[in-house]
């Protein structure tokens, strides 16, 4: 079984919404709305 990746969900200095894989450097994705934030870190969490 393949171990799930981490992804937080943090505010971002622009007032939006960044996916961020655990110990990354960088954001994956941002994001207009919380919602769509954790929509897209649950649809990468299943990659």
């Amino acid at each position: 079984m393949t171990k799930r990746k981490t992804y937080h969900v943090t505010s971002g200095t622009d007032g939006g919404w960044k996916v961020k894989e655990e110990k990354a450097s960088r954001a994956s994705s941002s994001h207009g709305t919380k919602a769509e934030a954790v929509e897209r870190a649950k649809e990468l969490a299943k990659n």
